[in-house]
């Protein structure tokens, strides 16, 4: 058996409000970009069975958009406030905590954590994630708690100004 991660940063924010970090919603291109990625998600052969997400308002909307175009049940999504800036091993632990009934699971989160965390895992990964980038991650394990540096293959990579 093996899981599957999707990494998706959150889409475009919007800088222009005089909001705390942790408030800042989507901007005009995060709110038409979400959805164009989403349906970019849905095309590929596993879609995940849950999603987790930092509660901060632009990673929680993006991982929303996603949810509903990928049709997901609420009951498999869960803000974590850990994702919030977290990095290479708080992402670690989120992860090594899924539930392994789960074999295809998608994480929403920030930079620089989220590249960061990628490269830890696949040792390959050296591009910088955009804005609502989405990695898919396979690894040959039977359990969550299994994932560790370098055991992860980078099977595919998209992000919106990505020609298609």
């Amino acid at each position: 058996m093996a899981k599957s991660l999707y990494l998706i940063r959150h889409a475009k924010s919007d800088w222009s409000l005089n909001l705390p970090d942790f408030e800042r919603p989507l901007n005009k291109r995060g709110i038409r970009d979400a959805p164009i990625m989403a349906k970019r998600l849905a095309a590929q052969v596993q879609t995940p069975e849950l999603v987790i997400t930092s509660p901060a308002q632009r990673a929680l909307s993006t991982a929303l958009t996603f949810a509903d175009i990928l049709a997901k049940d609420q009951k498999a999504f869960i803000q974590e406030s850990d994702l919030y800036e977290a990095d290479t091993s708080t992402w670690l632990h989120v992860i090594n905590g899924i539930n392994d009934r789960y074999d295809c699971v998608a994480g929403f989160g920030h930079n620089p954590g989220i590249t960061h965390f990628t490269q830890y895992v696949t040792d390959k990964f050296d591009v910088d994630f955009p804005t609502c980038a989405i990695a898919l991650i396979t690894f040959d394990i039977e359990s969550w708690q299994e994932v560790s540096r370098g055991i992860g293959t980078l099977v595919w990579f998209d992000y919106p100004k990505a020609i298609h």
